[in-house]
């Protein structure tokens, strides 16, 4: 997983590098608050971040309200650095919207250690989020399904009707032929909709490259 870490101390910086780098976490080095700022929304930003209290230009808590304020984008999970002497600090961090804290000097087990709670909850974070899509998913499906049987319902017996009249009046093939297409096809877009409104599990297939679809082949159909 991608780290961003924002310290202005070269020494800092270069011991945590090395500590992450060491623990398998893909890092992003910055040395003030502005950078970290605009590696946190890059459209490939780390959702994990260590930013240290004090910055140059921005400082970490700016930057801790400013990812808090954004809608509509990944959460970020935050550890603020901070140094012994400035602790009282950390209660306005995390008012500030920062998930936890470390102090510095820094114990390198006790960083990964809460690095790992990060990953976790954004794991169960992702977790949430992927079942309110399944489910807004589902909600969608079973209302495009009645909505679409709705007119079906007519259309149903006012073919048969026409088919009758055809019939009695006219006897033409080709007419009856083009009945036979629409009833057909429409018998078609009442089996999707049936699909649609019983669909119980979100089955995303590739229709096409870089296309992603719902499989309503594997629903059952109830008529």
């Amino acid at each position: 997983m991608k780290v961003l870490i924002a310290e202005d101390n070269l020494t800092s910086r270069k011991l945590l590098e090395s500590t992450l780098l060491e623990a398998g976490y893909e890092v992003v080095s910055v040395s003030d608050g502005v950078e970290a700022w605009k590696e946190l929304y890059r459209p490939d930003a780390p959702q994990l971040a260590i930013l240290d209290l004090v910055m140059p230009r921005m400082d970490g808590l700016k930057v801790v309200r400013g990812i808090r304020e954004r809608k509509h984008s990944p959460y970020v999970y935050i550890i603020l650095l901070t140094a012994q002497s400035r602790a009282d600090d950390v209660v306005e961090g995390l008012d500030a919207g920062a998930d936890d804290y470390v102090l510095k000097p820094f114990e390198p087990v006790e960083l990964k250690a809460r690095l790992r709670v990060g990953e976790r909850l954004l794991s169960l974070e992702e977790d949430v989020s992927r079942l309110q899509r399944e489910k807004a998913a589902l909600l969608i499906s079973a209302t495009l399904g009645h909505e679409i049987n709705n007119p079906l319902a007519v259309l149903f017996p006012t073919l048969e009707l026409l088919a009758e009249d055809v019939r009695t009046l006219t006897d033409s093939a080709t007419i009856r032929t083009r009945l036979q297409i629409i009833e057909k096809t429409a018998r078609r877009i009442h089996e999707v909709a049936n699909r649609l409104q019983n669909l119980q599990d979100v089955c995303i297939k590739e229709y096409l490259p870089g296309v992603e679809m719902l499989d309503l082949h594997s629903t059952p159909l109830y008529d």
